[in-house]
């Protein structure tokens, strides 16, 4: 089974294929930037501006970029300063640094993964694999291994993604730089990933202790969905008990096997189970 961190190699080569705003000065450089130095350069400085505080009050606009060939050759880039995925780049090729770099973040998105992986051998991750100019926290596929697999018609091996997992960090919902506007960026392309799944996890960070606050997140099923469409989020501390923050995925989805094939004869059951609140009390237990 690959690492994350080959497997996300692997995806990088195949990209292309399948606090404040800042000064006039800053704009004006962004909207000149022509190479991936120069944009790695500007985000170290923003990176370095902020590096006291956990989270952002508001995303920071780091500048209009000249084309998407820019953004895709500063994702392919090993030697960049911070991954795409703590950056939003909205239509209009407007970059935004919406996160810090964070443990709480990677400890998350890596235990969610944890616990579908401890269910079935047959999951593997892209880690933060970037395809079609996006980057997530996690990208869930089965294994080419796995007993029964189809591919949805279209989608190669090395592009399928069953489930994409967000985490944001005191990020807003809404907006045009929320967590709603980046599920909404993965659904525009789910038919070419055989996307099912999108969770995304806000996590609320109180600014003086950095302690946890609150967890809520929001699970779009996409084959329930012909259009994209925002919903409530569901927030832990409401839970009830463990159950309550049991989040339940069709296993032969996940696995990309038809409905009339059986599962692994190791998979117990016909569904995943993700309990955010395991996660969550883990994150808090571990100091992060």
């Amino acid at each position: 089974m690959e690492t994350d961190a080959n497997a996300q190699k692997k995806v990088h080569g195949l990209a292309n294929a399948c606090s404040s705003v800042p000064s006039q000065m800053e704009r004006t450089k962004a909207n000149s930037l022509s190479s991936v130095e120069e944009l790695s350069q500007l985000i170290e400085e923003l990176v370095e501006k902020n590096s006291s505080a956990e989270v952002l009050e508001t995303p920071v606009l780091i500048g209009r970029l000249p084309s998407l060939e820019l953004w895709d050759d500063y994702g392919l880039d090993d030697r960049v300063p911070l991954s795409p995925k703590h950056l939003f780049l909205d239509d209009d090729l407007d970059l935004y640094l919406v996160e810090l770099p964070s443990n709480k973040h990677e400890y998350m998105a890596e235990h969610i993964l944890l616990q579908l992986r401890d269910q079935c051998e047959y999951i593997e991750s892209f880690g933060s694999g970037r395809t079609n100019h996006m980057e997530a926290d996690k990208r869930i596929s089965p294994s080419e291994l796995t007993p029964n697999l189809h591919l949805p018609p279209g989608v190669p091996m090395s592009c399928l993604s069953t489930l994409v997992i967000e985490i944001g960090l005191s990020q807003n919902w809404t907006g045009q730089r929320g967590l709603d506007a980046k599920a909404k960026k993965w659904f525009r392309i789910r038919n070419s990933l055989g996307l099912h799944y999108i969770l995304c996890v806000k996590v609320d960070i109180d600014r003086t202790s950095r302690g946890i606050t609150d967890v809520s997140y929001k699970l779009y099923d996409l084959q329930l969905m012909t259009t994209f469409r925002t919903s409530a989020a569901t927030h832990l501390y409401l839970a009830q008990n463990a159950l309550g923050a049991r989040i339940q995925l069709d296993a032969r989805r996940v696995l990309s096997i038809p409905a009339n094939q059986p599962l692994p004869q190791t998979f117990i059951g016909d569904s995943f189970f993700i309990n955010l609140e395991t996660t969550r009390d883990q994150t808090i237990l571990r100091g992060f």
